[in-house]
């Protein structure tokens, strides 16, 4: 069995300066993870990553996850 867990994330650097007298630039960052149990193949996210559409995205990472939920 295999466990994984991300204590802390740093962003070195999200290419965007500080604001006027503001020098701690801050970055929204998201995390998308499959936990599985096995050696099942995770799904390929590229098309989700380039799509712009809201719903198409979510109908996107559904179908991956039923997928991945389905091997």
């Amino acid at each position: 069995m295999f466990y994984f867990r991300i204590n802390k994330l740093k962003i070195i650097d999200n290419r965007t300066s500080g604001f006027l007298f503001f020098k701690k630039d801050l970055a929204d960052v998201k995390i998308i993870s499959f936990v599985t149990t096995g050696n099942d193949d995770l799904p390929d996210i590229d098309l989700w990553l380039q799509e712009d559409d809201p719903e198409e995205k979510k109908s996107l990472l559904a179908s991956a996850v039923t997928n991945l939920a389905a091997s």
